[in-house]
Formats: structure tokens, sequence, C-alpha cells
């Protein structure tokens, strides 16, 4: 990860809050960064070529995130409150690792339909 692109991350952040992990992925079509911190999910989008630049473009809380599915090897969906649905593409690690990485990192604060 860049420096960029963390301390962009960390405008969202709490203080004690803090990355885990990050996987090169596609959200909507758009190229950046999938992040899990200990208390969120967050995407990075990345823009530019030589000279990069990094924009926030979801935050989603682990207390809102309702469901999490591994669709196939490189597709996952994040469903939150109110049925707001998430897509996601990994670039180089399987949708299976992630969604056993987000389901760790939640513990107990997902929401169960």
């Amino acid at each position: 990860m860049s420096r960029e692109m963390v301390e962009e991350a960390k405008k969202r952040l709490e203080p004690e809050d803090r990355i885990q992990k990050s996987y090169a992925a596609r959200h909507n079509g758009v190229s950046g960064y999938f992040l899990m911190s200990k208390k969120r999910l967050l995407f990075i989008e990345e823009k530019g070529f030589l000279q990069k630049r990094y924009y926030l473009i979801l935050d989603v809380p682990y207390e809102k995130i309702t469901g999490i599915t591994a669709e196939d090897s490189r597709e996952l969906t994040i469903v939150e409150v109110g049925d707001k649905k998430h897509s996601f593409t990994s670039f180089d690690i399987s949708s299976l690792l992630v969604e056993a990485d987000i389901k760790n990192l939640i513990g107990g604060t997902m929401i169960t339909a």
C-alpha cells in the first residue's frame, strides 16, 4: 500500500482503528483497493498512471453489514442494512479468502436477518 492511500483511508478511521488487510480489486467498474480495518470496510479508488491519486468511494462499518457472499472465484458481494449491495472483483486472490478475512474481522458484529 502506498503512503498516500493509507493517508486517504486514515481520514475515515478512528484513532485506535488500523488497516488489517488490503486487496487490489474493482468495485462497480472502478479500480482500486479493498481495505479492511478493525471496524470497517473501505474502497479506495486509484487514479492516474505516473502520478497516483486516491479517493475514498466506499465506507461501511461492520455493524451495518448483513451479508457476505463469494459469488465465484473472484466475485464478492457485500450487503448492508437496507439491502444495499456492493460487488467486488478481486484481481489477485480468491473471493473465498477475502470473505473469510472479512468474517474473521467482523466477528460478532454482523447483523443477521
